[in-house]
Parts: C-alpha cells; sequence; structure tokens
C-alpha cells in the first residue's frame, strides 16, 4: 500500500475543484502550444537545469534555496512537472565533472520526438559533457576514487 505522505498528497489532489482541473487544462494546453511553436521554429531541444535547488538533507523536509527555507517538493520539481504536465518526453542525465553534489539537465524534445531526443543525448554523452562518474569508493573508512572495481575473492 501507500506510505503516509503518498495517502497525504492523494488526498490533497483529491480536494481540487472544477475550476483548479479546468485552469490546469487551460494551462496545459497553453504550454503545449507554446513548446510546439518553438520546436516549429527549428529548435530541435530544449536544456534546462532538472532541479531547482542541490543539496537536499536526508530527513528534512525543508532545504536552503539561495538563503531561504522552502519545502524540498518545490525546487526539486519546479523544472521537470511542467514538462511532465505538457506531456513532452525528456530526459535527465549528469553533467560529468561537476565537482560538487551532481548536477544534471533536462533535455526536452518535440511532442512525439523521442528518437531525435534519444540521438541528441547520446551524441552530448559521446562527447564526454553528459555522462555518470565513478562515484566514491568506501574501503576501511577511506573514500577513494578508483577507475577499477573492488577486487572481490
Amino acid at each position: 500500500g501507500y506510505g503516509p505522505q503518498t495517502r497525504i498528497r492523494i488526498s490533497d489532489a483529491a480536494q481540487g475543484t472544477a475550476e483548479e482541473l479546468m485552469a490546469a487544462t487551460v494551462w496545459r494546453s497553453g504550454a503545449k502550444a507554446i513548446l510546439g511553436r518553438l520546436f516549429q521554429s527549428g529548435i530541435d531541444v530544449l536544456i534546462a537545469p532538472t532541479v531547482g535547488g542541490l543539496k537536499k538533507v536526508i530527513g528534512l523536509d525543508n532545504m536552503d534555496l539561495d538563503g531561504e527555507s522552502v519545502f524540498h517538493r518545490t525546487p526539486l520539481a519546479s523544472f521537470t512537472a511542467p514538462i511532465n504536465q505538457i506531456g513532452a518526453p525528456s530526459i535527465a542525465t549528469p553533467v560529468v565533472g561537476t565537482g560538487g553534489p551532481p548536477v544534471s539537465v533536462q533535455i526536452v524534445g518535440p511532442l512525439w520526438g523521442e528518437s531525435k531526443l534519444l540521438a541528441i543525448a547520446a551524441t552530448l554523452e559521446g562527447a564526454g559533457v553528459l555522462g555518470v562518474s565513478r562515484p566514491p569508493t568506501y574501503f576501511d573508512g577511506e573514500c577513494g576514487r578508483s577507475g577499477d572495481a573492488p577486487h572481490v575473492e
């Protein structure tokens, strides 16, 4: 079953009014039309941040965003949720070599443009712009980066 936080969110969503549903439907239709015009103008993809903040502390509901304490879902979903609502295909992928907390971008393609989106993401990965770095490994309490997987006998 659902956990208590998920039950609360489902219950909250069920409290929406017909007017709120209509406003959301109008917003989605307008946003979808704007995105369609952008892609029809010759833009292949949009690249945007995946999240609006970094360093969410596990176990805390709020996170610091430019000195302000905000509920974590707001900055963590502020860029992806609108794209999800529009229904446009997108890929969220880490940027290589940022040197700090993992930074990622969202690559958004035109409706039904998944093949173009995947091809562009693959090209950027092949060029070393996007991809996954090996995370730190921990042995005997020490942290170090290793190019090889740990040897297990």
